[in-house]
């Protein structure tokens, strides 16, 4: 945690003390559970520590072991990924809009810096929404500004994916829009998503 010496609140009042902004408030008030992994990567851990662990007690000590690992794994990543982008903020090529939002997450590792990072990239409010650009073009034909009518949405996005990359964004963004809205959908989209016919 960034601690700000020059923070001041009045603790006093609740008799606390001027540090508990950035600890017990902190951990109480202002942090959430989040996922360390994907499904897949962590079901690729749980299925090797299973094979290995002879008990419970020593599978869930291989758990916690692991979990730590991936914490450092990605916490040092995180850090090579800072010290490159600070060093060469070309890196982020000409996007200098999110360079602040970068350097946020890099500092707070914090969800409203990811989420100020990702929003940087969309348009201020009051302009247009830009038409799609890159692989989602090849999925509108129209910029969508609505979720697709119910039962619709996996079959009008799952046409033409040259890949299961391509697939998986296309999927991400329909769970985003609240367009897969039941089984069907998700069955299709989970099959363009390993390449299976739907």
């Amino acid at each position: 945690m960034d601690v700000n010496s020059t923070a001041t609140w009045p603790w006093w009042k609740f008799e606390m003390q001027p540090d508990d902004l950035f600890t017990t408030l902190h951990d109480q008030y202002n942090t959430l559970p989040s996922a360390i992994q994907g499904h897949d990567a962590f079901h690729s851990d749980v299925c090797e520590i299973s094979r290995e662990a002879r008990d419970s007690d020593q599978f869930k000590q291989m758990m916690r072991a692991r979990r730590a690992l991936r914490l450092e794994e990605l916490n040092n990543a995180l850090e090579y990924s800072a010290q490159q982008i600070v060093g060469d903020p070309a890196l982020l090529g000409n996007n200098t809009r999110q360079w602040p939002y970068a350097l946020q997450i890099f500092r707070f590792k914090s969800l409203d810096a990811l989420v100020g990072y990702f929003t940087s990239f969309l348009p201020p409010p009051g302009q247009p929404d830009r038409q799609p650009q890159g692989w989602a073009s090849r999925y509108t034909d129209t910029p969508q500004t609505t979720p697709p009518p119910v039962g619709s949405s996996a079959t009008m996005w799952t046409g033409s994916m040259s890949s299961r990359r391509d697939a998986r964004l296309v999927a991400f963004n329909a769970v985003a829009a609240g367009a897969i809205v039941n089984d069907n959908d998700a069955q299709i989209i989970q099959a363009a998503g390993s390449g299976s016919p739907a």
